[in-house]
């Protein structure tokens, strides 16, 4: 299929149901207003790259709006409801400060609930390594941010992490699944699980800072997998 026609293809499913009447608004816009911008949001879904996805905030399925991050969250659904059907199935979401963070947080939550996965969200602004955090330490399978870290003000991003606190890694994360827009499910946050324990976490930073501390002086040793940390570092 020709570029011109997948563009004419997504535009068409765009602003057709189930998509909601602001967006097809805005779809309608942005093609009458700015074809450049259109074109480049209508050519292609957005990616899925090193650990998650990211890019402009925007309509259609080459920016980041409830529906391409919908898809995303509903194909993670799906992973944990088909390979962890004896386990209790539980993630935790975290956001930043980016444009649409919290609204997209919350978007996220509310199709993981519908899936019948447990959800623990933050109640305010956190960094990615607490979400590593809260991922250990309540024994959740799956974590996500939302955040594109260094790149411009007028991105997001969906960062995936496993229940090890790290980011995911082949194969897990050539299971996700692009479905149609009407392929996910949304419902009411049931849980209603706030996680927020931010003197927790800064304590045990506390501890890891002081271990840190001691290591670089010789007065002790830090875990083997921890060890490459050291190197570069210098001790004040």
């Amino acid at each position: 299929m020709s570029e011109e026609n997948l563009i004419d293809k997504n535009c068409s499913v765009w602003t057709s149901p189930p998509f909601d009447y602001n967006t097809i608004s805005k779809v309608n816009d942005l093609k009458k207003n700015n074809i450049k911008d259109f074109n480049d949001s209508f050519y292609s879904d957005l990616s899925f790259g090193t650990g998650g996805m990211r890019g402009i905030v925007g309509v259609g399925p080459n920016r980041v709006n409830k529906y391409t991050f919908g898809r995303n969250t509903q194909g993670i659904s799906n992973y944990i409801n088909k390979n962890f059907k004896n386990e209790f199935k539980s993630v935790v979401i975290a956001y930043d400060c980016r444009n649409e963070s919290e609204f997209l947080a919350n978007k996220v939550t509310e199709i993981f609930s519908a899936n019948n996965i447990k959800v623990f969200l933050f109640s305010s602004l956190r960094p990615t390594p607490e979400l590593s955090y809260a991922l250990v330490k309540l024994n959740c399978l799956c974590g996500i941010v939302l955040t594109a870290s260094h790149n411009p003000p007028e991105y997001n991003g969906y960062k995936v992490y496993w229940k090890d606190g790290g980011q995911i890694v082949p194969p897990i994360d050539e299971t996700r699944v692009y479905s149609d827009p009407q392929g996910f499910s949304v419902g009411e946050h049931r849980d209603g699980n706030d996680v927020d324990f931010p003197e927790m976490y800064q304590d045990k930073l506390a501890k890891w800072s002081r271990k840190l501390h001691l290591c670089l002086n010789g007065k002790d040793i830090l875990p083997p997998a921890l060890q490459p940390c050291l190197q570069g570092i210098k001790s004040h």
